[in-house]
């Protein structure tokens, strides 16, 4: 795994993390005022397709 992939896949889990804590309207809320400029599709695919995974930002966790 590259830096990136990891550095991505880091980003991805604390997404999950943050809306599993905080709820739906506070993720939609932080995600939009963030603004991931262009990496934002590809955190937002991986996003929903972790979290139908029911990966919720566990330390470590990427489902395959």
């Amino acid at each position: 795994m590259t830096n990136e992939e990891h550095r991505h896949r880091c980003e991805v889990r604390q997404w999950l993390k943050l809306r599993q804590e905080k709820g739906l309207q506070e993720f939609r809320r932080l995600i939009t005022a963030y603004g991931l400029d262009r990496r934002q599709p590809s955190v937002l695919r991986d996003f929903a397709d972790q979290w139908n995974k029911s990966n919720r930002g566990e330390w470590g966790r990427w489902e395959k």
